[in-house]
């Protein structure tokens, strides 16, 4: 029997769904599932989805691409930060902060994280006309317990049953997409071992992991073994595009336009200018 396995990179920034199909004595097929998503367009097809929900006055929830093209407007769409927008809030995964204005079903970003979780399961599970048999939800390396934690309240408020051997490190999950993309000899001869270091660089966080490889020649099996990680930084690609907006591309259209860097509010460059809003 076949066995059908969805794999979610919950991201700070962007998450994406892939399935793995496991057949006995057969190589792994693997995909990157294309989602719909909501917009005031109709419906927008990526396997990119933004981890930003908005609560419409309808009371209807988006997820994805029209939450975030949202975000750009929430004043004219009448939506706040921490009471009917969110984003980012996975960096406020395993803190006690709540969303005091939000619904109660929203108010905490492992609950928001949820809500995620759960349209990303529903669209795969609908995208593949069937159901799986097995859940993995990727987090950062540098994740604490309490985290984690959070992590796995919202997968089971989404639906997903998942316990704690589930959670696969993100850089260790690059590695496995680096040897199933590229093969074991690019990393590692059979019977030996290496050792790697894996930069994971996301939208939001960077995470660093040196792991230790070992290729079994008998049984032709892979042992990976995390050496060491880094520290949990918020760093990720999107303060390269905020340092890209506001260290060259705002002095160079105020040089161009005459201006001071006073002609221009901070409010004004950061909604205005920055690729994130």
């Amino acid at each position: 029997k076949d066995i059908r396995v969805l794999g979610i990179d919950l991201g700070t920034t962007n998450s994406t769904v892939a399935e793995v199909t496991l057949t006995p004595n057969t190589p792994p097929k693997c995909r990157t599932i294309e989602i719909d998503q909501p917009t005031r367009e109709g419906l927008f097809t990526s396997p990119l989805i933004s981890s930003v929900v908005a609560i419409l006055p309808d009371k209807k929830v988006w997820i994805g691409e029209g939450a975030k093209r949202l975000r750009a407007f929430s004043q004219e769409s009448n939506l706040q930060h921490e009471k009917n927008l969110f984003y980012e809030t996975k960096n406020e995964m395993g803190i006690r902060k709540t969303y005091y204005r939000a619904p109660s079903h929203f108010n905490h970003s492992s609950k928001i994280a949820g809500h995620i979780l759960a349209f990303l399961k529903e669209s795969a599970e609908k995208s593949a006309n069937t159901d799986y048999d097995h859940f993995i939800v990727t987090v950062p390396a540098s994740f604490q317990l309490n985290q984690r934690r959070d992590t796995l309240l919202a997968c089971q408020q989404a639906g997903l049953a998942i316990k704690d051997e589930d959670l696969l490190d993100e850089p260790t999950a690059a590695l496995i997409d680096y040897i199933q993309t590229n093969g074991l000899e690019k990393v590692v001869k059979l019977g030996d071992k290496a050792t790697c270091v894996i930069f994971d660089f996301g939208g939001g966080t960077c995470d660093v992991s040196i792991v230790e490889i070992e290729a079994d020649k008998s049984s032709n099996n892979i042992t990976m073994s995390q050496i060491s990680v880094s520290r949990y930084h918020r760093l990720g690609g999107g303060d390269i595009d905020a340092a890209i907006v506001h260290e060259h591309l705002i002095p160079h259209i105020l040089e161009a336009n005459n201006l001071s860097p006073f002609d221009l509010t901070w409010a004004q460059k950061k909604e205005g200018s920055n690729p994130n809003s």
